[in-house]
């Protein structure tokens, strides 16, 4: 049976979900640990929605009421009440997360959020480009010197049968 906390968690990831596909993104996979990965212009973005989790001190037996899938958490931890949702893909700018609060709910968050995801599609799809092009001027740099070793040991061999035909 669904938590409170769960449903509230699978609500949250709907509206997300819708709001991404409204702007244009697509939902590639959303397992329910809640590491979801969306496309945005071709590129996969991936995110944590999940439970913002502390230590408990409470026994195995009550920290597992709180969701009805205690397995795809840590034991020793439990729900905060809050939800963290991040993007996890390497932007290069430092993490994006959003963290309710009591005083900021996540529904405030939804167009940020939405609006960070579907950044991420043109950050990655740049930073892939430039990788690219970094590998692309490695392998001329690398046929470069393959060509100057290969002409140089040419000329070596020349100027060694020169000396020998001079001896």
């Amino acid at each position: 049976d669904l938590t409170e906390r769960d449903l509230y968690r699978f609500r949250v990831t709907s509206a997300i979900f819708e709001g991404v596909e409204k702007a244009g993104g697509k939902i590639e996979d959303s397992p329910v640990t809640g590491k979801v990965t969306f496309s945005v212009d071709g590129m996969s973005v991936a995110c944590s929605i999940v439970e913002k989790l502390v230590k408990s001190l409470k026994t195995w037996e009550e920290q597992k009421k709180w969701t009805a899938y205690p397995l795809h958490h840590q034991s020793g931890l439990t729900s905060s009440g809050y939800l963290r949702v991040s993007i996890t893909s390497y932007l290069g700018q430092g993490s994006r997360q959003w963290i309710e609060t009591e005083k900021s709910r996540m529904a405030q968050f939804l167009p940020e959020i939405v609006g960070g995801i579907m950044a991420a599609g043109p950050i990655l799809a740049e930073r892939k480009r430039e990788q690219e092009e970094q590998a692309r001027r490695y392998r001329e740099e690398e046929a470069r010197r393959y060509e100057l070793r290969r002409l140089k040991e040419i000329d070596d061999k020349q100027w060694a049968r020169f000396r020998e035909y001079a001896a």
